[in-house]
């Protein structure tokens, strides 16, 4: 559950079977607001949320609340307790397209399992068919022996298909508590059938774990018990990582095909329909990403000597937020800017505070940063690039505020080298898109701030998912989700967590331009174009990009800073 590479797959699908029922509308000339109510339908059934969530379901696709809310809703009513964050992407495009898509509770609320264990099968049934949760005939939960094998051998690791593998009987007793969901999300799928679309164009899409699906068992052989006309009409794919005992990169073809088998079973052994093999991110990918970006942002560092068009880097600053005081304060390292927006405005820094700016680049916010400060306040740049940091460092020298309130570190913002509670202002401005683990770099900003401390992030994030099969520059692939950053930091233990996106084009005119070359990418350097070439280019202007040209970036991605303050300490907050 909640594994994004799996999210994805599922967010696509529904996408393609939402295109699908589009198509058949236009090709039956439904595509009217007359003809709303009888358009094909996706019907999304959900393991993830309990059956008593679904007015919370139908409200938010109703938009009286957004997706943070009904996460909210979730932690506080919903008793299934998955991590809904990656689903989110998922969720909000069902809200989008609420005309076409239709998002369903799945499984009666865990209370009822529990109950078939303490008081017994035939309690649980009563009160369950007393909220409609299940069929009023429905009066035993009896499994298959196959169901049974399987559903042991996901709890025990036990190898169902080894010769002389056989199952425990210590989870018998417990079996009926998972046939007592498998037969609720059929009877919530059986009335779907009846309620809607009676030609049967609607279509659904069932996601639950693979004890309610693998072998066609539980859900699916509930369902089929009652419509057997299904079988030849329905999909079943199944979700492995790709690890030790499946490697999806293989060569040896026909090794891949026994690993498959020893773990599915031999041919004939029907564990479903399609086997979606995947590489799920781990340290070591990550690692490789950040390598990545050291390395560019190393070259980038290498020719910062270079003169740019302080005009421009003028222009460009102005249409994000800075001040002339604060461009000012820039001067002519001004043309090195690399942000997507301005902190400052939202962080406050007062005299005298600690600050840390996380991903200082070639330093201009935290020159910025220390001028706020004032000489009683200490202002640390930490980045990943050795170069940028030498740089910044070199500048602050000959701004003679080196080694008096402002210094520049080599480190990664997923693993700072600084003790807890050491800042009382975090600011970021453009980093965070380049970091593969956003919650790890959250919590290392919650564990640097002090009580009552404060963070003002500036980052890119995409609004919808990104279009499958392109080639999308590294730091586009690792945005986060819009929606994503505000229960991200709720989970975290932040308060007042705002996400401000009054300033959020990706792409814009810049005064004076002509609309051909006003398309400033956030992030890049206001240089000559003479010495564009000679710079490394980090961000989406490089020819291997340039396929997105006609991608309109304003309607993928938003610039946002995410705003929000460590609570104060319980003696703090007494005072």
């Amino acid at each position: 559950h909640s594994v994004p590479e799996q999210v994805a797959l599922q967010t696509a699908i529904l996408q393609s079977q939402q295109h699908a029922t589009q198509q058949d509308m236009t090709t039956n000339n439904t595509h009217d607001n007359q003809n709303m109510d009888s358009r094909s339908k996706v019907h999304v059934v959900l393991e993830h949320f309990s059956l008593d969530m679904q007015t919370d379901l139908q409200a938010f696709q109703e938009g009286k609340f957004d997706v943070t809310e009904l996460i909210r809703r979730y932690k506080a009513v919903g008793t299934e307790n998955h991590d809904l964050l990656p689903y989110i992407p998922l969720l909000q495009y069902a809200q989008q397209n609420s005309f076409q898509v239709k998002l369903h509770a799945g499984f009666l609320p865990r209370p009822y399992a529990r109950m078939v264990m303490r008081e017994g099968v035939e309690t649980a049934l009563q009160a369950a068919k007393a909220k409609q949760y299940l069929p009023e005939q429905l009066t035993d939960l009896k499994g298959t022996e196959s169901h049974y094998r399987i559903f042991e051998s996901l709890l025990t690791g036990r190898n169902p298909f080894e010769e002389g593998s056989e199952p425990t009987n210590q989870f018998r007793k417990l079996f009926p508590a998972q046939l007592i969901k498998d037969e609720s999300m059929a009877h919530t799928l059986h009335q779907l059938f009846l309620e809607n679309e009676p030609e049967g164009k609607d279509k659904y899409l069932v996601l639950a774990g693979r004890g309610h699906m693998l072998h066609f068992s539980g859900v699916p052989e509930k369902v089929f018990q009652h419509h057997p006309e299904l079988v030849n009409d329905s999909v079943l794919i199944i979700a492995h990582e790709s690890d030790g005992t499946l490697d999806a990169s293989s060569s040896d073809e026909p090794a891949f095909w026994k690993s498959i088998e020893k773990i599915y079973g031999p041919k004939g052994a029907n564990p479903g329909d399609y086997l979606f093999v995947y590489d799920a991110q781990h340290e070591d990918e990550a690692d490789a990403i950040k390598a990545e970006t050291a390395q560019a942002y190393n070259k980038v560092g290498e020719t910062a000597h270079l003169k740019g068009n302080l005009k421009l880097a003028k222009q460009v600053m102005g249409y994000l937020g800075y001040t002339d005081e604060e461009f000012d304060i820039a001067g002519e390292d001004a043309y090195n800017y690399q942000g997507v927006g301005n902190p400052h405005s939202f962080a406050k820094i007062q005299n005298g505070e600690s600050v840390l700016d996380v991903g200082s680049g070639l330093g201009i916010d935290s020159f910025i940063a220390a001028h706020y400060a004032g000489p009683t306040g200490q202002v640390t740049g930490l980045d990943l690039s050795k170069m940028e940091v030498k740089h910044a460092t070199e500048r602050a020298q000959s701004r003679d505020i080196a080694d008096q309130n402002l210094s520049f570190v080599v480190g990664d913002m997923e693993q700072m080298p600084f003790e807890d509670e050491s800042f009382d202002v975090v600011i970021s401005n453009g980093a965070f898109c380049l970091a593969p683990n956003k919650q790890k770099a959250f919590e290392e900003i919650y564990r640097t701030l002090k009580p009552g401390g404060r963070m003002a992030i500036y980052t890119s994030t995409v609004k919808v998912p990104l279009e499958a099969g392109v080639n999308w520059p590294v730091c586009m692939r690792m945005f986060i989700h819009h929606s994503e950053l505000q229960p991200l930091c709720e989970k975290i233990g932040f308060q007042n967590v705002t996400i401000d996106d009054s300033n959020s084009l990706m792409q814009y005119n810049l005064p004076g331009e002509d609309e051909g070359d006003a398309e400033q990418p956030s992030g890049e350097n206001g240089q000559d174009p003479k010495e564009k070439d000679e710079r490394n280019r980090v961000h989406v202007g490089s020819a291997e990009f340039k396929h997105l040209q006609d991608y309109d970036m304003n309607a993928i991605c938003a610039r946002v800073c995410v705003i929000a303050t460590k609570p104060k300490s319980p003696a703090a907050q007494a005072t």
